[in-house]
């Protein structure tokens, strides 16, 4: 990316849709700025950016508690002052000893003692000769990388690092190097935003070279060679999407016919089969992703949207600021290929799976057994009608010992019907299950398939419930008062108490719950995680929600 490629994007972008960043280095940044703001953007991450004075790093981190808006730019002498190039001199080396000591502890006050992670980047950049010892310098100097990746910092070993711009301006990165270190921090920023889990394409110029309304089908180029190969690569980059469980629209202002002529007559890496929904008509753009949005019972931050036409792109940017849009590059430039590269590696960013489930892979399948329920929904006498049509059966799982791992994944990626919005590490749940908690989750079918794994339970050994989560897939199926009736059920529950916390997103879990007392039970509740969960603990009478529990599982058989 060069500088007026970035200074242009960083103009159009609306300053109240950008999120404040601090850009957390000891050095001067102000030539990662622009590019940094820009990389962001492509990713969908809109940044305004505030830098840090010269060598206040360490000041700055003694009066803030929170790191969760800084991103950080780190090199081996932030963590051990010995190593420095500013302040080299021909005084007595350090020990190795407190060199280590002085890195450790710069570690431990970033990581807060917890080993916590933070955002940022780390250069192991070539450090001066501090040490009397070359062996005990390059140890060092491995033990600083080391607890940089510990902290979950991404770590750089190319030549950045300019000497001459340090030691003059202070500035470490040079300016041609600029561009690709912004674009490593910005990627640094995307493991704590949610996960993408859609992505829309346009048709004409992305899915294929041409325009097939006016080049007809044998006028589109998609082939693994020649004017066809971006459009190639990109369909064969989506089809691997859709294998890992991302959904698949098409959106497109074309009659549906010749939009899906392509599909059905050319050799495609993509069948129409892979696609979840497929939207070929002339309303606004945005006004078919809010309609999609609404029949998956998504949020738009899941969105990915890409077009060739940045017309197309600005008016689903301003309708709906929260989709992340990227541009399909123009081939007829020598930059063509260099944005193409852009645009993959945006995308492998934002659909990034490190671990993926069995229903991660079902996921575009599930999302179609979703549409058919939703048909029979519209063609039924009454929403009772529809829900004993459905023929639904919940098994129930017990993942205490064993097969844990999409119960965890479900707490800590469901937003909507979520008892608390707390997120739980690996850790956290093994340590209240060997204390003699339970970890249960619950498998869904019905006449038209199987939906998988849709909702976790967490119970503490004093039995109360730390997590009830439930897939939004799933919603207004009565599945949460079947469970919460088996598991009164099956624990004897003479009261029932659930940590329970409002989020800005949870409101579907807000209305399940106001529901089972309504009376007074508002003012139990307070908005965020303060001094201790007994301030969250709502208790609930057992047997005063038998009657509702009965009468809202009729539609579902257990399978414990």
């Amino acid at each position: 990316m060069k500088f007026l490629e970035a200074k242009k994007i960083v103009a159009s972008l609306t300053p109240d849709t950008c999120q404040e960043i601090v850009l957390a280095a000891n050095s001067q940044t102000e030539n990662l700025s622009p590019y940094l703001e820009a990389q962001a953007s492509l990713l969908g991450l809109p940044l305004k950016i505030t830098r840090l004075d010269f060598g206040t790093l360490e000041q700055y981190l003694l009066t803030h508690d929170n790191l969760d808006t800084c991103l950080f730019l780190l090199f081996p002498w932030d963590f051990c002052r010995s190593l420095d190039w500013r302040t080299f001199s021909s005084g007595e080396p350090p020990k190795p000893e407190l060199a280590r000591r002085d890195a450790e502890n710069f570690y431990s006050t970033l990581g807060r003692g917890q080993n916590t992670s933070i955002r940022g980047v780390y250069v192991a950049a070539p450090t001066p000769p501090a040490l009397s010892s070359s062996k005990q310098q390059q140890i060092l100097n491995k033990h600083i990388s080391y607890l940089a990746a510990n902290l979950g910092l991404t770590i750089i070993e190319d030549k950045v690092f300019s000497l001459a711009h340090y030691s003059e301006y202070g500035t470490p990165i040079a300016n041609s190097s600029a561009a690709p270190i912004a674009a490593a921090l910005a990627k640094a920023l995307l493991p704590l935003k949610n996960q993408k889990k859609v992505l829309i394409t346009d048709l004409d110029n992305t899915a294929w070279k041409g325009i097939v309304g006016e080049h007809g089908i044998d006028g589109l180029h998609c082939t693994n060679k020649g004017e066809g190969l971006p459009h190639y690569l990109y369909q064969t980059y989506l089809k691997r999407l859709v294998t890992s469980g991302v959904i698949l629209a098409a959106v497109s202002k074309n009659d549906e016919d010749l939009a899906k002529a392509p599909f059905e007559s050319n050799d495609l890496p993509l069948a129409l089969a892979d696609f979840t929904a497929f939207m070929a008509n002339y309303d606004k753009k945005s006004i078919n992703i809010q309609k999609l949005a609404s029949e998956l019972n998504l949020p738009l931050q899941s969105f990915v949207f890409i077009d060739d036409n940045p017309i197309e792109l600005a008016e689903v940017q301003s309708a709906l600021p929260e989709v992340s849009c990227i541009q399909f590059p123009a081939m007829n430039s020598s930059e063509g290929h260099h944005s193409l590269e852009l645009m993959f590696n945006s995308l492998q960013t934002l659909f990034s799976i490190e671990e993926m489930t069995v229903e991660d892979s079902r996921r575009s399948e599930l999302y179609q057994i979703r549409k058919q329920a939703q048909n029979s929904l519209s063609q039924a006498a009454s929403f009772e009608d529809f829900l004993n049509d459905l023929s639904m059966r919940l098994t129930i799982h017990d993942r205490t010992l064993e097969n844990k791992e999409r119960a965890i994944q479900l707490i800590n990626k469901t937003n909507q019907f979520n008892l608390n919005g707390r997120r739980f590490e690996n850790g956290d749940v093994d340590k209240l299950l060997n204390e003699g908690g339970k970890l249960y989750s619950a498998s869904l079918q019905d006449r038209f398939g199987d939906h998988g794994e849709i909702l976790a339970c967490l119970i503490s050994p004093d039995n109360i419930i730390h997590s009830l989560v439930m897939s939004c897939r799933v919603l207004q199926r009565n599945v949460e008062y079947t469970f919460l009736n088996w598991l009164i059920n099956e624990r004897t529950f003479e009261k029932v108490r659930f940590i329970f916390i409002e989020t800005p997103r949870n409101k579907p879990f807000q209305n399940f719950i106001y529901g089972l007392e309504p009376t007074s039970l508002k003012q139990a509740c307070s908005k965020g995680l303060k001094d201790n969960d007994e301030k969250h603990i709502l208790t609930f009478i057992a047997k005063n929600l038998r009657d509702k529990l009965d009468r809202e599982s009729r539609f579902i058989n257990i399978e414990p």
